[in-house]
């Protein structure tokens, strides 16, 4: 079972939560600030208007007692009588009022006021400490009194809090709901996920069928890979499948004729049969172990690469010198004059295998189906940002419908000045398979005055850096 931490939908519902918690705090923060800011504008005010209200209520009352010289009132009996225990009487005990004669004489005061002064005698809003407790308090003059009403700090605090709870109590239970209605439509949203893993899942393993359907936007580049993949997967079946059908059926016939000429020297009675029969044989042998080897190679490069040999740069103009020297040989047992010419420099971006077989395959054809004693060209030159390779026979020309065909794997020209000789039909297939993999093209010209079969293939070239060097 998938963990938490691998869920797609865990990591975007958590990234949500946590961004709307973060922006949370952040109004929180904005918030709390207006809030302090209007409820001490709040506060403020309530204290001005009590004092008023205080002074308009008792200013009477006051000048009675400072006429009959008596003693200060007590403002809570007076004003706003309170039963013990009630649910105001702890509010009010955070609630002080006191008047205060010119002389400096209290004339009257709150059961929760001290005896001394709640502040100084000056008009307006100021802060004070008493028995170490915060209160802010109100002065008001008027006439030849003061009025000083005052609020505890807790006061203050608790609206600040209550304010706060009032607002962001529907915020917090909002961001909640969004968040499990976000968990929600992301479920419903994933569905298509969901499904395209289930019909993965319960695909035959066997089966290389395109995914089908109506996906969204955001998988379709998903379903397309897959199916591309199938794809590949379906054409690298098939080659190997080609591969071992094809070997079946091309290594039947040399087999076959291997054992009959065993056969025959072992039951010949003549010394001369018996030899000729072992060197036929052993020329079976390597026309089979030739067949495989260029199976192998038509296998490899039609997978579009060699594990066995990594690309790197290499000199097409080089490797064909190396390989015409090589050759020299080959072309002498039929008398054929060889011409080879070159630009120098053509580096190409090829596996060094792959280049050696290209021009391999090409310079074989031309000696096998070219003329006793007739003419071989190599030309390479560049073209553009091509290197343009050019080999030439003279002889027997290929007809006009098989110029594209001799490039398919196993065709062999049925003319008989062409199947005459000995071949398996691989050699131009590997060579149009090699110049694909190189980003080019290959054809058959066609032929000058003199030549049967002219091929051309185009190969894309490369620039080296100045400290670079090919491998060949």
């Amino acid at each position: 079972m998938i963990g938490l931490k691998d869920s797609l939908r865990f990591k975007l519902v958590l990234s949500i939560g946590l961004s709307m918690v973060a922006l949370m705090l952040l109004v929180a923060s904005g918030v709390y600030w207006a809030i302090q800011h209007e409820s001490d504008e709040i506060f403020k005010a309530r204290l001005n208007t009590s004092a008023r209200v205080l002074e308009g209520l008792i200013s009477r009352q006051i000048n009675q007692n400072m006429a009959s010289d008596s003693s200060y009132v007590e403002l809570d009996d007076a004003i706003v009588p309170t039963m013990p225990g009630s649910d105001t009487q702890r509010y009010e005990q955070k609630v002080a009022f006191q008047v205060w004669s010119e002389m400096g004489v209290l004339l009257a005061k709150s059961s929760s006021a001290p005896f001394e002064p709640l502040g100084a005698f000056r008009e307006g809003q100021q802060s004070n400490s008493i028995d170490k407790e915060e209160w802010q308090v109100f002065a008001l003059k008027s006439g030849p009194i003061w009025v000083l009403a005052a609020e505890h700090n807790d006061v203050l605090e608790e609206s600040r809090l209550k304010l706060l709870y009032a607002v962001f109590t529907p915020f917090v239970i909002g961001v909640s709901a969004l968040i499990l209605l976000v968990n929600f439509l992301l479920f419903r949203g994933l569905r298509p996920l969901r499904d395209l893993a289930a019909q993965i899942a319960t695909r035959d393993i066997n089966s290389l069928i395109p995914l089908e359907g109506r996906w969204p936007s955001e998988l379709k580049s998903v379903v397309s890979s897959f199916n591309g993949l199938l794809v590949s997967v379906k054409a690298a079946i098939e080659r190997e499948k080609l591969f071992m059908d094809s070997a079946a059926h091309e290594i039947r016939t040399p087999i076959a004729g291997i054992h009959l000429h065993l056969q025959n020297a072992l039951n010949g009675t003549d010394a001369r049969v018996r030899a000729d029969s072992v060197r036929s044989a052993l020329d079976g042998v390597r026309r089979v172990s030739q067949l495989i080897r260029q199976m192998l190679l038509l296998s490899r490069v039609g997978a579009g690469f060699d594990p066995d040999q990594p690309k790197s740069f290499v000199a097409i103009d080089l490797v064909a010198a190396q390989l015409v020297d090589s050759m020299t040989d080959k072309f002498k047992e039929k008398n054929q004059t060889l011409h080879f010419a070159s630009e120098p420099d053509l580096v190409v971006r090829a596996e060094l295998g792959q280049a050696e077989s290209l021009l391999g395959n090409l310079l074989d054809n031309a000696q096998k189906y070219g003329d006793q004693g007739g003419r071989v060209d190599v030309n390479i030159s560049r073209a553009g940002d091509f290197a343009l390779i050019r080999v030439a026979n003279s002889g027997a020309a290929i007809a006009l419908q098989h110029r594209e065909a001799i490039f398919t794997p196993y065709f062999r020209v049925t003319e008989p000045s062409v199947a005459a000789h000995e071949g398996v039909g691989l050699g131009l297939a590997i060579a149009a398979r090699i110049v694909q993999n190189m980003q080019g093209r290959i054809v058959a010209a066609d032929p000058q005055a003199y030549a049967g079969v002219e091929i051309l293939a185009t190969v894309r070239l490369v620039s080296l850096a100045p400290d670079a060097a090919p491998d060949t």
